[in-house]
Protein backbone atom coordinates (compact mmCIF):
# COMPACT_ATOMS: atom_id res chain seq x y z
CA UNK A 1 0.00 0.00 0.00
CA UNK A 2 2.96 2.16 0.67
CA UNK A 3 4.14 1.97 -2.68
CA UNK A 4 0.80 2.81 -3.99
CA UNK A 5 0.82 6.07 -2.40
CA UNK A 6 4.44 6.15 -3.04
CA UNK A 7 3.41 6.09 -6.95
CA UNK A 8 0.17 8.39 -6.50
CA UNK A 9 2.43 11.33 -5.13
CA UNK A 10 5.18 10.74 -8.01
CA UNK A 11 2.51 10.95 -10.74
CA UNK A 12 0.98 13.97 -8.53
CA UNK A 13 3.94 16.16 -8.27
CA UNK A 14 4.38 15.20 -12.46
CA UNK A 15 1.07 16.50 -12.70
CA UNK A 16 1.64 19.83 -10.86
CA UNK A 17 5.45 20.59 -12.47
CA UNK A 18 3.52 20.16 -15.89
CA UNK A 19 0.52 22.44 -14.95
CA UNK A 20 3.42 25.19 -14.02
CA UNK A 21 4.94 24.94 -16.97
CA UNK A 22 1.62 25.13 -18.86
CA UNK A 23 0.38 27.92 -17.05
CA UNK A 24 3.88 29.97 -17.88
CA UNK A 25 3.70 29.75 -21.07
CA UNK A 26 0.09 30.22 -21.16
CA UNK A 27 -1.01 33.32 -23.07
CA UNK A 28 -3.93 34.30 -20.39
CA UNK A 29 -5.59 32.61 -17.45
CA UNK A 30 -7.51 29.66 -18.46
CA UNK A 31 -11.10 28.88 -18.22
CA UNK A 32 -10.74 25.03 -16.60
CA UNK A 33 -7.94 23.14 -15.01
CA UNK A 34 -8.29 20.03 -14.57
CA UNK A 35 -5.80 17.01 -12.60
CA UNK A 36 -6.49 13.36 -12.79
CA UNK A 37 -4.51 11.01 -10.38
CA UNK A 38 -5.57 7.16 -11.45
CA UNK A 39 -5.25 8.21 -15.42
CA UNK A 40 -2.45 10.70 -15.13
CA UNK A 41 -3.99 13.23 -16.89
CA UNK A 42 -3.46 16.67 -17.45
CA UNK A 43 -6.50 18.83 -18.83
CA UNK A 44 -6.20 22.84 -19.20
CA UNK A 45 -8.89 25.06 -21.46
CA UNK A 46 -9.05 28.75 -22.62
CA UNK A 47 -12.00 30.90 -23.19
CA UNK A 48 -11.80 31.79 -27.25
CA UNK A 49 -8.64 33.63 -27.29
CA UNK A 50 -9.84 35.73 -30.89
CA UNK A 51 -13.04 36.76 -28.82
CA UNK A 52 -11.80 39.49 -25.47
CA UNK A 53 -13.99 37.33 -23.14
CA UNK A 54 -14.38 40.55 -20.45
CA UNK A 55 -15.67 43.36 -22.15
CA UNK A 56 -13.41 46.51 -20.70
CA UNK A 57 -13.61 50.18 -21.29
CA UNK A 58 -10.47 51.55 -22.22
CA UNK A 59 -8.58 54.69 -22.24
CA UNK A 60 -9.39 56.66 -24.99
CA UNK A 61 -13.07 55.20 -25.69
CA UNK A 62 -15.74 58.08 -25.60
CA UNK A 63 -17.69 58.72 -22.95
CA UNK A 64 -20.66 58.12 -24.36
CA UNK A 65 -19.74 54.42 -25.75
CA UNK A 66 -18.57 54.09 -22.07
CA UNK A 67 -21.61 55.53 -20.39
CA UNK A 68 -24.40 55.90 -22.62
CA UNK A 69 -24.55 59.68 -21.74
CA UNK A 70 -23.55 62.12 -24.16
CA UNK A 71 -23.33 65.11 -21.56
CA UNK A 72 -20.43 63.37 -19.34
CA UNK A 73 -16.36 63.61 -21.05
CA UNK A 74 -14.12 60.68 -20.18
CA UNK A 75 -12.66 62.67 -17.75
CA UNK A 76 -15.68 62.80 -15.36
CA UNK A 77 -15.95 59.01 -15.01
CA UNK A 78 -13.17 56.87 -12.37
CA UNK A 79 -13.02 53.18 -12.73
CA UNK A 80 -13.11 51.09 -9.44
CA UNK A 81 -10.42 48.48 -10.50
CA UNK A 82 -9.88 44.62 -9.14
CA UNK A 83 -7.01 44.53 -6.97
CA UNK A 84 -6.05 41.06 -7.75
CA UNK A 85 -6.89 38.25 -10.24
CA UNK A 86 -9.95 36.43 -9.72
CA UNK A 87 -13.89 35.32 -10.46
CA UNK A 88 -15.67 38.53 -10.10
CA UNK A 89 -19.73 38.27 -8.56
CA UNK A 90 -22.19 40.91 -8.44
CA UNK A 91 -23.89 39.28 -5.85
CA UNK A 92 -23.58 37.66 -2.15
CA UNK A 93 -24.78 34.61 -3.70
CA UNK A 94 -26.29 32.82 -6.98
CA UNK A 95 -29.66 34.47 -7.94
CA UNK A 96 -29.40 37.17 -5.06
CA UNK A 97 -29.81 40.93 -5.53
CA UNK A 98 -26.49 42.43 -6.64
CA UNK A 99 -24.55 45.04 -4.54
CA UNK A 100 -25.60 47.44 -6.44
CA UNK A 101 -26.86 48.43 -10.41
CA UNK A 102 -26.49 51.16 -12.84
CA UNK A 103 -27.77 54.40 -11.88
CA UNK A 104 -27.42 53.61 -7.44
CA UNK A 105 -25.55 56.49 -5.36
CA UNK A 106 -23.18 54.53 -3.41
CA UNK A 107 -20.88 56.31 -1.11
CA UNK A 108 -16.80 55.45 0.28
CA UNK A 109 -16.24 52.07 1.49
CA UNK A 110 -19.67 50.74 0.07
CA UNK A 111 -19.79 47.04 -1.32
CA UNK A 112 -20.10 46.51 -5.27
CA UNK A 113 -18.92 43.54 -5.70
CA UNK A 114 -16.88 40.38 -4.97
CA UNK A 115 -13.67 38.68 -6.55
CA UNK A 116 -13.13 35.23 -5.84
CA UNK A 117 -9.50 34.01 -5.34
CA UNK A 118 -8.36 30.91 -3.55
CA UNK A 119 -11.64 30.05 -2.25
CA UNK A 120 -11.45 33.22 -0.65
CA UNK A 121 -14.09 36.25 -1.14
CA UNK A 122 -12.97 39.55 -1.52
CA UNK A 123 -14.56 42.78 -0.74
CA UNK A 124 -14.88 45.52 -3.53
CA UNK A 125 -15.75 48.77 -1.95
CA UNK A 126 -16.47 51.90 -3.40
CA UNK A 127 -13.05 54.21 -3.50
CA UNK A 128 -15.35 57.33 -3.48
CA UNK A 129 -19.05 58.70 -3.42
CA UNK A 130 -20.81 58.91 -7.29
CA UNK A 131 -23.19 57.44 -9.31
CA UNK A 132 -22.68 54.10 -11.00
CA UNK A 133 -22.95 54.34 -15.09
CA UNK A 134 -21.72 51.00 -15.71
CA UNK A 135 -20.38 47.44 -14.53
CA UNK A 136 -18.59 46.66 -17.78
CA UNK A 137 -17.81 42.98 -16.28
CA UNK A 138 -20.63 40.63 -16.31
CA UNK A 139 -21.06 38.38 -13.33
CA UNK A 140 -19.04 34.82 -12.51
CA UNK A 141 -16.19 36.13 -15.01
CA UNK A 142 -12.53 35.97 -14.73
CA UNK A 143 -10.77 38.90 -13.81
CA UNK A 144 -7.56 40.54 -13.87
CA UNK A 145 -5.39 42.70 -11.93
CA UNK A 146 -6.03 46.56 -12.34
CA UNK A 147 -9.49 45.75 -14.89
CA UNK A 148 -12.05 48.04 -14.44
CA UNK A 149 -14.78 46.40 -12.60
CA UNK A 150 -17.61 49.57 -11.63
CA UNK A 151 -17.65 52.71 -13.83
CA UNK A 152 -18.93 55.32 -11.22
CA UNK A 153 -19.30 59.14 -11.79
CA UNK A 154 -17.75 60.89 -8.89
CA UNK A 155 -20.88 63.26 -7.08
CA UNK A 156 -19.62 67.09 -6.68
CA UNK A 157 -18.69 68.04 -3.37
CA UNK A 158 -18.90 71.41 -2.01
Amino acid sequence: MTEDSTGAETILKALRVALVGVLEAAPAIPARVRLSLNGAELDVSWHDLSIPAVPTVTVGESAQSATSQPDESADDIHAVRSPLVGTFYRASEPRSTPFVEVGDLVTCGQQLAIIEAMKLMNAIEADRDGRVVEVPVPDGSPVEFDQPLVLIKPTQSG
